[in-house]
């Protein structure tokens, strides 16, 4: 079963994450989404671990090797949207599970639309990765810049990553370091995170291309097919 708060879905197992990530592609948005709140927060069954070792198969490697926190990467894709929602993603894994984590991981934009579509079905069904996306459309995005106090996009893409950097750590998730493809100045961007996150001891990482530098950030930034695929639900008029 699933913990629901309002759009926020916290999925227990990776069955259970495939379908409610399957739902979010071939749906259309979510009504409340349309009149008031927030668009869809998914968070994915969290990867398996050192704590639950009797479901890891490399259990005792990973106990004499390596009790670190999780590396993590955030990106967004249709930024500004007037058709389909911008969408965030937040991709994760131990690093000593790197050589379970598939292989051709680069920014997005520079894959075949094949390629990033294989992409994302891997990373969905490896067990080894977890991931969060939250969904803005642009009825909410319209909403926030309407405000009388200055509500902007970087103000709300910051807000989208620290709201999945929660969710995370919710889990009961350490995340070591993570990685952003900054909105805005990065250093600023970043100054922010780490004022947030003080106590988490997360090692922040804010960059321009972070996308094509860093692995979590290109498994985050294939989530861009999460844009897209919402696209194809748009209905034009005939002229």
């Amino acid at each position: 079963m699933s913990d629901y708060v309002g759009l926020k879905k916290v999925c227990k197992t990776r069955e259970e994450t495939m379908e409610s990530l399957s739902a979010i592609c071939d749906s259309k948005r979510a009504s409340l989404s349309n009149v008031f709140g927030s668009g869809q927060l998914l968070v994915s069954d969290a990867p398996l671990s050192p704590k639950n070792e009797t479901r890891h198969p490399e259990a005792e490697r990973i106990n004499t090797k390596s009790k670190s926190g999780v590396i993590l990467g955030i990106d967004e894709a249709g930024r500004g949207p007037v058709l389909g929602p911008m969408t965030y993603a937040a991709a994760y894994w131990y690093p000593h599970d790197q050589n379970h984590i598939p292989t051709g991981l680069t920014d997005s934009k520079q894959l075949s639309a094949n390629t990033r579509s294989s992409l994302f079905e891997k990373i969905g069904k490896c067990s080894y990765i977890g991931f969060v996306l939250r969904l803005l459309h642009a009825s909410e995005i319209s909403r926030n810049m309407l405000r009388k106090e200055t509500y902007n996009l970087n103000a709300m893409s910051h807000d989208a990553a620290i709201e999945m950097i929660h969710a995370v750590l919710d889990q009961g998730v350490k995340i070591d370091t993570c990685y952003i493809d900054t909105v805005g100045v990065a250093e600023s961007y970043q100054r922010k995170l780490e004022e947030v996150f003080a106590t988490s001891g997360i090692k922040f990482v804010v960059e321009k291309k972070a996308d094509a530098k860093y692995a979590p950030c290109s498994a985050a930034s294939v989530g861009k097919l999460i844009f897209s695929t919402n696209l194809n639900h748009v209905i034009f008029s005939p002229q």
